[in-house]
């Protein structure tokens, strides 16, 4: 996979961190989100589900759920390049924590949004690298 995150999935990032809609003028994601405490998301059970479940749509999204949904298969195919480094920041930190934290989440979710696995040595760079 390309380095993407998913990695996103990162998902976690998923988690609401690629955030809004490309300006117009612009070629990154909007930065709106970028403020989001992906911690406090993280570690909060309750929270971080709900997040997963928008991301697999098996429950309701938060507007940031929703941006992300929007955005997580284009920032996939094309290694988040229109993420800001502040959101590439985020799913990296969000994909690691689920990769290590709640694997079977990270395998549903990379399942969902890669099925057929096109991006997956991609995504394990991605995390890796620090850009």
């Amino acid at each position: 996979m390309r380095p993407t995150l998913v990695a996103a999935v990162g998902l976690l990032s998923i988690l609401g961190s690629s955030t809004a809609f490309p300006l117009p003028s612009e070629t990154k994601y909007s930065n709106r989100y970028d403020l989001l405490d992906i911690d406090v998301i993280l570690n909060n059970q309750r929270t971080l589900n709900s997040y997963i479940k928008c991301l697999l749509d098996q429950g309701s999204c938060t507007a940031e759920g929703r941006t992300l949904k929007e955005h997580i298969t284009e920032a996939m195919e094309t290694s988040c390049e229109k993420c800001t480094d502040t959101q590439k920041k985020l799913m990296r930190k969000s994909t690691r924590f689920l990769i290590e934290n709640r694997p079977e989440d990270w395998k549903n979710i990379r399942e969902y949004y890669d099925k057929e696995g096109k991006f997956e040595g991609f995504i394990e760079e991605f995390i890796k690298s620090d850009d």
